[in-house]
C-alpha cells in the first residue's frame, strides 16, 4: 500500500514542483514523534503530510508541530478518535472512512455464510491505528443481530506472515472457524494460503480489503 502511495507522490510532486522528504517511522509512534520534531527544527521544510502509527499516541507530537506553526495534514490514518477526520489543527485528510469499510466487510461476511451464521476469527492491523480501531468497530456493529459470531481476535501489525501464522495456529488448534476477516487483504492473502495448505478452501472463507495488487491478484485465482 504505501509502496503504491508513495509512487502517486512522486508523481504528484513532480507536476506541482513539490520537494518531498520521507520518513518512515517503522510503526513506532516515539520515533514518528521525534521525525515531526525533527522536521520543525530543521528550517527545511513548509508542511508535514503525515500517517500516524496511533491515533491518540502521535497527538504529542502533532501539538509540537502547531506551537511551532507548521501546518500538518493526514492521510491514510487520521490522529484522535472522530470517525469523520476532525481533529484541531489538521488542515486536510485523504482517506476513507473505516467504519463503513469495517461494516461492509461484515454484510459480506454474513452473506457469505447465509443464514445459519458461523464463526469468524478476526486478524488485525497495528493495535492503536485508527484504521484498526475502527475497522472493528465497523465489522462488529456490522455482525448485531445476525448469526455470525466472533471467537478470536488478535494483531497481526498489518504483516502478511504473522498473519499466516496466526492463522496457522488457529487451524491447528481445532477451532470451529467459516471465516476468517482480515483487515487489509495483504495479510488476507498470507491467510488465503494457509487456508488452502491446510485443504479448507472450501469449508472456510477469506475476507480482506484495500485492493492490493496482491489481494487482488489473489481473487482473480480463486
Amino acid at each position: 500500500y504505501y509502496s503504491a502511495t508513495t509512487e502517486g507522490n512522486e508523481r504528484a510532486a513532480d507536476e506541482y514542483g513539490i520537494n518531498l522528504t520521507f520518513f518512515d517511522a517503522e510503526w513506532d509512534s516515539t520515533k514518528q514523534i521525534s521525525q515531526i520534531e525533527d522536521c520543525c527544527m530543521s528550517g527545511r521544510y513548509d508542511m508535514i503530510a503525515l500517517v500516524p502509527v496511533d491515533a491518540m499516541g502521535v497527538i504529542p507530537g502533532l501539538e509540537y508541530a502547531q506551537e511551532n506553526d507548521m501546518p500538518v495534514m493526514t492521510w491514510s490514518n487520521t490522529v484522535g478518535d472522530d470517525i469523520n477526520n476532525n481533529y484541531p489543527g489538521i488542515i486536510a485528510h485523504v482517506g476513507q472512512n473505516d467504519e463503513e469499510t469495517g461494516a461492509l466487510c461484515a454484510k459480506i461476511v454474513k452473506n457469505l455464510l447465509g443464514e445459519g451464521g458461523g464463526n469468524v476469527v478476526c486478524i488485525e492491523g497495528r493495535a492503536g491505528t485508527f484504521a484498526q480501531v475502527h475497522r472493528r468497530i465497523g465489522f462488529e456493529s456490522g455482525l448485531e443481530g445476525s448469526n455470525v459470531k466472533i471467537v478470536y481476535t488478535k494483531a497481526a501489525d498489518w504483516d502478511k506472515y504473522k498473519a499466516m501464522q496466526i492463522a496457522e495456529d488457529v487451524l491447528q488448534s481445532g477451532t470451529d472457524i467459516d471465516a476468517f476477516f482480515c483487515q487489509d487483504d495483504v495479510m488476507a492473502a498470507g491467510v488465503g494460503s494457509v487456508v488452502q495448505e491446510y485443504g479448507r478452501q472450501d469449508q472456510i472463507k477469506v475476507v480482506g480489503m484495500s485492493g492490493s495488487i496482491e489481494g487482488l491478484k489473489a481473487m482473480k485465482d480463486g
